[in-house]
């Protein structure tokens, strides 16, 4: 697993939200959001099957009424949502991961 989250991590997020919220609205339909999670490059990337995962994740889904053109979503999500939410579970398997290494480092230290 990658040590943490660098500039660039953020960058080809942002880069590949503009793929799929091209009107740059900062909102993309739900339905979207599996394909976008999973086409993220690591660290903040969450492969499909990803479904149960989004779930677990808690991300909230609103109803978005674009200003501009009246256009309106009705399950949508929002860009510094996702963001903020796939930067915490990063943290959170990273900080799992290292809890699992010094575990085994323990138990490998007690065998006789």
């Amino acid at each position: 697993m990658a040590e943490g989250i660098i500039e660039e991590d953020y960058a080809l997020f942002y880069e590949i939200w503009q793929e799929f919220d091209p009107k740059g609205c900062q909102y993309i339909k739900m339905e979207h959001l599996a394909e976008f999670l999973d086409v993220l490059e690591p660290p903040l990337q969450i492969a499909k099957p990803n479904k149960y995962k989004i779930i677990q994740l808690d991300i909230p889904i609103v109803k978005y009424t674009d200003p501009r053109s009246g256009e309106v979503l009705e399950e949508a999500v929002f860009c510094a949502d996702i963001l903020d939410i796939i930067t915490q579970d990063f943290f959170a398997r990273k900080s799992q991961s290292s809890l699992m290494d010094e575990q085994t480092q323990h138990v490998e230290e007690v065998k006789v």
